[in-house]
């Protein structure tokens, strides 16, 4: 009897220093705006290579599980798309003018914790970035992406946005692996 072993990938590998790096973001202490920058701003990193990665690599198998993932609730479809988008608008407001800390209320200890880990910091409304092009057509325009980031993101906790994000690219990893 043969045991198939599987094989590590580079995309094995970057979901979960994905997973690793979205771990710390709820750990960042409450009055640590350098940690909250750092951990994000990693989280975001590693989001970005493996969303890319499944998006162009595995593309039918990402459609496939966003579709099933719905339901056939075109609220819940919208809101996973909407919810990549926003992370992608700030992954690259990052990346191009390295001010995501604009992007953060401060963060509050949530009970319990005595360290104040656990720290929930949650995405603010944000203006329009100077430069932004009007009427820019396509899902995966600048605008789209503001526009998307605004609607979903603004008020949310920073990890429980990269919780639900990453949840729905873990279910695009796994069945691309097995397919």
């Amino acid at each position: 009897m043969t045991t198939r072993r599987h094989i590590v990938t580079a995309l094995d590998l970057a979901v979960h220093a994905m997973n690793a790096a979205a771990d710390r973001v709820q750990r960042v202490e409450a009055d640590d705006y350098a940690g909250a920058y750092a951990a994000t701003g990693e989280a975001l990193f590693w989001f970005g290579v493996v969303r890319e990665e499944l998006w162009h690599r595995h593309h039918e198998t990402y459609q496939a599980v966003l579709e099933e993932q719905s339901g056939g609730f075109d609220s819940v479809l919208h809101n996973t798309r909407q919810r990549i988008l926003g992370l992608l608008h700030v992954r690259d407001r990052i990346t191009h003018e390295v001010d995501v800390i604009t992007f953060f209320h401060d963060g509050v200890p949530i009970e319990g914790d005595p360290r104040g880990y656990r720290t929930s910091w949650r995405w603010r409304l944000l203006l329009a970035p100077e430069g932004l092009p009007k009427g820019a057509k396509g899902e995966f325009s600048s605008q789209a992406k503001f526009e998307a980031y605004n609607a979903v993101l603004v008020g949310q906790e920073v990890h429980d946005t990269f919780v639900r994000a990453l949840s729905f690219l873990r279910m695009v990893h796994q069945r691309a692996r097995t397919s």
